[in-house]
């Protein structure tokens, strides 16, 4: 991910100008957390939409990317969040998973989505978008240990809703 808070020339002009730049940021970290292509597409419409409405507010930014990135993890966290739960049964259950990606799953997002809407946000840029936290603190207009701040207050609510104790190194 992008560490630098200078603008994307990509992301400088006009709406049409910064199109591609902005839906492969926003469809990558959908697939990411989603998993389903066709899903992770909705969603990326979806934030593209309502960044087309609002493009003149948000061109003013210095990072107007980051405005997509936010907008598409909480809709990727909602979408997640809805679904059923589903059972995932393998052929070989001993067979290491090849998947580079971290996916959202239906519990993680029902325990994020309890969360206040910074804490939530926070954690959802740093776990599952990637971001290091001087970066989610800058995506969020936020004081870099407010950042820190956010990640311990979600630490034990989210240990619990996921099933693990607190101090068990679990996030």
């Amino acid at each position: 991910m992008a560490t630098s808070a200078t603008r994307p020339a990509a992301v400088a002009g006009d709406f049409e100008d910064a199109f591609d730049h902005l839906f492969a940021r926003a469809y990558s970290l959908a697939l990411a957390m989603v998993g389903e292509a066709l899903l992770a597409e909705e969603l990326t419409v979806e934030t593209l939409a309502r960044t087309r409405v609002d493009w003149t507010r948000i061109v003013r930014r210095s990072r107007p990317d980051w405005y997509v990135v936010r907008v598409v993890t909480l809709l990727a966290i909602d979408a997640v969040a809805r679904r059923e739960p589903v059972l995932e049964v393998t052929a070989d259950p001993d067979a290491a998973d090849d998947d580079s990606g971290i996916r959202l799953h239906h519990n993680e997002a029902t325990a994020l989505r309890a969360l206040p809407r910074r804490r939530r946000e926070v954690v959802a840029l740093w776990c599952f978008g990637g971001y290091a936290k001087p970066d989610v603190a800058a995506i969020l207009a936020l004081d870099p240990s407010v950042v820190e701040a956010e990640l311990e207050l979600a630490r034990v609510p989210l240990q619990q809703a996921l099933g693990g104790a607190p101090g068990d190194g679990s996030p």
